[in-house]
C-alpha cells in the first residue's frame, strides 16, 4: 500500500509539473500574441500610408500627363502654324512668279 501511494505522489507531482510548464507556455503565447498584435497595428499603419501615398502619386501622374499632353499639343500646334506662314508665303511668291 505505502508503495501505490509513493507511485501516486510521484505521478502527482509529474502532472504539477505539466501544469507548471502548460502554465508557462500559456504565458508565452499570451505575450507573443500581444507583440503579434503591435506588429499587425503597425503594418496596418504601414499599409494606409502606402495606399495614401499611392491615391496621391495616381493622382499626380494624371495631373502631370494632363499637363505635359497640353504643353506638346500648343507646341505642335504652334509649329504648324509656323510652317503654315512658311508655305502660306513660298505659295504667294511662287504665285507672283508664276504670273509675270
Amino acid at each position: 500500500m505505502e508503495d501505490t501511494l509513493k507511485l501516486i505522489l510521484t505521478e502527482m507531482k509529474e502532472i504539477r509539473n505539466d501544469i507548471n510548464d502548460i502554465k508557462n507556455v500559456q504565458g508565452a503565447l499570451t505575450s507573443n500574441q500581444e507583440e503579434f498584435k503591435k506588429q499587425q497595428f503597425i503594418l496596418i499603419a504601414g499599409q494606409k500610408r502606402i495606399e495614401y501615398k499611392l491615391d496621391k502619386l495616381n493622382t499626380n501622374v494624371i495631373t502631370s500627363m494632363g499637363d505635359y499632353t497640353d504643353k506638346i499639343i500648343h507646341h505642335f500646334d504652334d509649329t504648324a502654324q509656323v510652317l503654315n506662314k512658311r508655305i502660306f508665303k513660298v505659295e504667294t511668291e511662287l504665285e507672283g512668279k508664276s504670273r509675270q
